[in-house]
């Protein structure tokens, strides 16, 4: 009986190695993409403390969607964003409410307090992949702008871009959905400034 235990301690260590064999590898991308510059389009009359924005994990990460014509989603191979997503959204938020403004907006872990906070969400930044070879990225943020000491809602609002392309490969895909991302940050910027602006009264302390 002592000689048991170990044989089959043993036939139980061959039987995971077997079964970790045939794991397929991870798949390194080719390229990695930021959503590129981000210009500043709209300025703050109070301070804005800018939340990383919410996503389902499957937008919220570095993987690149493209959903088919069914409704089903499956990663684009060979590209990345060089970032969580979420993050590279928070930061070109920022960017964009960057005008010269008297007020500034900052991301939530700076400790700065703010008038006003901004919590979002990405409901959507996928390529949809239509029929001919044709495909569209779209871009989809959902906004709630609240004040800054009791979280009431100020103002809420969604945005929504679409760029077209003509050409499936993957670098085209990139671009399209980093120049979506990019459209849907500027209209949200404007859209968030101008909420914030008419809320703001300097002698009301907010």
């Amino acid at each position: 009986m002592a000689l048991i235990r170990p044989i089959a301690a043993l036939a139980g260590l061959a039987l995971l190695s077997a079964c970790v064999s045939v794991l397929p590898e991870q798949q390194t991308p080719n390229a990695l993409y930021r959503l590129g510059d981000v210009p500043p389009v709209a300025e703050l009359d109070a301070n804005l403390v800018v939340r990383e924005p919410m996503a389902e994990r499957v937008l919220g990460g570095q993987d690149m969607v493209v959903e088919s014509a069914d409704g089903g989603l499956r990663l684009i191979q060979g590209v990345e964003w060089a970032g969580r997503l979420t993050r590279l959204m928070q930061g070109g938020m920022i960017d964009a409410l960057s005008g010269e403004g008297d007020g500034i907006a900052v991301p939530e872990l700076a400790g700065a307090p703010g008038a006003y906070e901004l919590s979002w969400r990405i409901k959507d930044l996928t390529l949809f992949s239509g029929e001919g070879g044709s495909d569209r990225a779209v871009c989809v943020l959902d906004l709630t702008l609240m004040e800054g000491r009791s979280r009431a809602p100020v103002a809420q609002g969604k945005v929504r871009t679409e760029v077209a392309i003509s050409t499936r490969s993957p670098e085209r895909r990139a671009q399209a959905l980093s120049q979506a991302a990019r459209d849907c940050l500027a209209e949200a910027a404007v859209f968030v400034s101008g909420a914030v602006n008419e809320a703001y009264s300097p002698a009301m302390g907010n």
